[in-house]
């Protein structure tokens, strides 16, 4: 699946490693886990329709989203993500693709981790990923 293939290429990156080790998942992370974190959200789109029917190649949109203590952090974290991956290319972690494009990047309002009385930081960067399943 594409998904586990984006997760490999990223934590595979010496500079996204050194960012945050290898607290990235998909959906939430578990409670209790250390910031810098990164949680990624796979989103499918419908078939791209061709005149000869449904096309091979789909699109998938993915938000990660960076948690920090630092904004700085949270923004370099999607930095190296945006660096790693985005562009054309033909494979993304072994599976292929054409390419991945970015959307947006924003600020998403966030409340103090629980417990710990310190900021947390929360930035978005939706990509466009086209691949074939």
């Amino acid at each position: 699946m594409i998904e586990g293939a984006i997760r490999n290429e990223l934590i595979n990156q010496s500079e996204i490693r050194s960012l945050i080790g290898d607290r990235f998942a998909w959906g939430q992370m578990p409670a209790g886990t250390t910031t810098p974190y990164l949680v990624a959200k796979a989103i499918p789109d419908r078939g791209i329709q061709t005149l000869s029917g449904e096309a091979s190649i789909k699109r998938l949109r993915v938000i990660f989203e960076a948690v920090a203590t630092e904004y700085a952090k949270a923004k370099e974290i999607l930095q190296a993500i945006e660096k790693t991956i985005v562009g054309p290319r033909s494979s993304i972690g072994g599976e292929w693709s054409n390419g991945c494009e970015k959307v947006r990047e924003s600020d998403v309002p966030s409340a103090p981790i629980s417990g710990q009385g310190q900021a947390r930081f929360r930035r978005q960067l939706e990509l466009v990923v086209w691949h074939r399943e």
